[in-house]
């Protein structure tokens, strides 16, 4: 295998199994996004591992009396890649831009402040989504403009390596090389020569162990895999008790994982409690990248090709099934179209949305090469410093 990246001396090299999607920045659908991302566009706050609020593009902010107005001293300097301001229009155009439902009312920004109008009270907190990192798009670039240490300018996401330069304003910050490599198996990534490897595949952990000059760092448990499906009835399945979600965790899942909580919440949208009045595919369709949600469907097929199978009713439904992995942007039209028996796929940071079942819960791995890359993790996941001791 080719090694990961450019010279080590020169830039950090980082190994990614999945593909990114620039037309998806700031807000991840994969890991391999959330941790290129987390990179190049920065929020307001941050949260540490606690969760609490901390200092990221503000070094500082307080709120009106109602939680509705909320006022930002920037740090320093702070600034798009470009080198325009932070100005009103660029901010609000690019938070509404990654999420629709971002509740603002309107944004006024000076040289040193930006102040933000919401519809309705919110912690600070609010302001560390991912929907809300700052960005500003542009006609020439695929990639939005950020205010992160590194920065990405008309790059192809189709090429096998992303190098995402130092803009030369946060200290020595050395190249980042991101190496694409969807679908390979993480274990070979650590003689392929990576300095960073995110992964949730539990087998890296043994295959490094024991290997001398590698940090290994559990991050939050970020993602939870779902069933949404409109033959579950009222959400009280009998098969989805916590027993049973949690042999899914420890014999299905590869990876660190454990039970999701909760039946979910069945009655809205297309997933009512009656079958819809149109013929279903009988399939399950996941992710075909994903190896956690193909696992799941393949063993909720099989369950369901039992006798005495509760998970979907009517019984009339049971035998037959199949599980279907569909490439992610074939995935995505299939759900919104709602015409399969069900969809097995992870919702990433803010848990399992309404009306769906939630299964397992996993997180991720990093494995960084001791002396490489200078790296935090915190309640988001990971960050790589432009300088700074790993912590």
């Amino acid at each position: 295998m080719s090694e990961v990246g450019p010279d080590p001396a020169d830039t950090v090299r980082i190994a990614l199994t999945e593909a990114v999607a620039a037309s998806r920045a700031p807000v991840p659908a994969t890991d391999a996004e959330g941790l290129v991302f987390r990179q190049l566009y920065e929020p307001l706050v941050d949260l540490d591992c606690d969760g609490a609020p901390r200092a990221a593009l503000a070094v500082a902010w307080r709120p009106d009396a109602e939680g509705r107005r909320w006022t930002f001293s920037l740090r320093a300097g702070a600034a798009f890649w470009d080198g325009t301001p932070l100005d009103a229009d660029a901010l609000l155009a690019g938070w509404q831009g990654s999420d629709s439902t971002v509740v603002l009312e309107g944004v006024r920004a000076d040289e040193r402040t930006i102040t933000v109008y919401l519809t309705e009270p919110r912690p600070v907190e609010f302001f560390a989504r991912p929907a809300l990192r700052v960005v500003k798009r542009i006609r020439e670039s695929p990639w939005p403009v950020g205010t992160g240490p590194w920065w990405l300018g008309g790059a192809d996401t189709s090429a096998a390596m992303l190098v995402a330069q130092p803009t030369g304003v946060r200290g020595r910050a050395r190249p980042l090389a991101f190496a694409l490599r969807p679908g390979a198996d993480a274990r070979d990534l650590f003689d392929a020569g990576a300095d960073l490897v995110v992964t949730r595949d539990s087998r890296a952990r043994t295959y490094v162990d024991g290997r001398a000059g590698w940090v290994v760092a559990e991050l939050p448990w970020d993602r939870t895999y779902v069933l949404a499906s409109p033959a579950l009835g009222d959400g009280t399945n009998a098969d989805f008790t916590p027993e049973f979600r949690a042999g899914l965790a420890r014999d299905v899942v590869p990876g660190d994982a454990r039970a999701a909580t909760g039946s979910g919440a069945v009655a809205c949208d297309r997933l009512g409690t009656e079958l819809p009045d149109r013929p279903l595919q009988r399939r399950l369709v996941y992710p075909r990248h994903d190896a956690a949600a193909r696992a799941l469907a393949e063993r909720l097929v099989a369950r369901a090709d039992l006798e005495l199978s509760t998970i979907f009713a009517p019984p009339r439904l049971r035998g037959g099934l199949v599980a279907a992995g569909l490439p992610q942007a074939d995935f995505d039209a299939a759900r919104a179209a709602g015409m399969d028996l069900g969809y097995v796929y992870p919702t990433l940071g803010e848990g399992a949305p309404p009306c769906v079942t939630p299964l397992v819960q996993t997180r991720p791995l990093a494995f960084v090469r001791e002396g490489s890359a200078r790296v935090v993790r915190d309640a988001t996941g990971v960050r790589i410093l432009p300088d700074g001791p790993w912590r």
